[in-house]
């Protein structure tokens, strides 16, 4: 009488070993006989996945005060770029007397403030592409942003000392606290450690 363990091949019954894989036959191949592991299989361990730090709260405040502080850039150069513009009735013809552009024409200033409108338009809009992508933990995006940012800091404050208005001085802080949060210890050290949202 056969019993479910005899015969060359295992039956459903057949006893198994540690992990699970029935006996060998002899001259059966049996792949599953060793279960493939990274020692077994030569293929060196993969490494723990590092923790990943939340956004510092400085960074969100940061990036939310730089982008405010692109937007009435947004809004003038959308305005000067597809709006109609009447150059001549904005300018007193007196205001221009012993400058360059008393030998303007009127088409000439216009095109020239379209061409800075387009300018301003493409900054604000790369302004706020950086900033998406400061949150995203690029670091190349964070350097770009604070360098941007310095140069319009710059710009807004010659403005601000040549023309000697005060709306110029009062969009210059909100990006120079961003640009100070931005640089912070707290925001640098999470930029040099492992990111999260990338």
């Amino acid at each position: 009488m056969t019993t479910p363990h005899d015969g060359p091949y295992p039956g459903p019954y057949a006893r198994r070993d540690a992990h699970g894989a029935p006996p060998p036959v002899p001259g059966v191949y049996n792949p599953y006989r060793e279960p493939i592991t990274p020692r077994s299989s030569g293929l060196p361990p993969t490494p723990p996945t590092p923790a990943r730090e939340p956004r510092p709260p400085l960074l969100l405040v940061a990036l939310g005060l730089l982008a405010l502080g692109a937007l009435p850039w947004l809004v003038l150069g959308l305005a000067l770029t597809f709006l109609p513009l009447n150059v001549q009735g904005a300018i007193d013809e007196g205001q221009l007397a012993g400058t360059p552009l008393e030998t303007w024409s009127v088409q000439e200033i216009t095109d020239v403030v379209r061409t800075g409108a387009m300018v301003t338009l493409a900054l604000a809009v790369a302004h706020l592409v950086l900033v998406g992508l400061t949150f995203r933990g690029s670091r190349a995006a964070r350097t770009a942003l604070a360098a941007l940012t310095i140069g319009f800091l710059l710009g807004l404050a010659f403005l601000t000392a040549t023309s000697g208005s005060m709306v110029f001085a009062v969009l210059l802080v909100v990006p120079l606290i961003g640009t100070g949060l931005l640089l912070s210890r707290a925001v640098s050290a999470w930029f040099a450690g492992p990111r999260a949202g990338m």
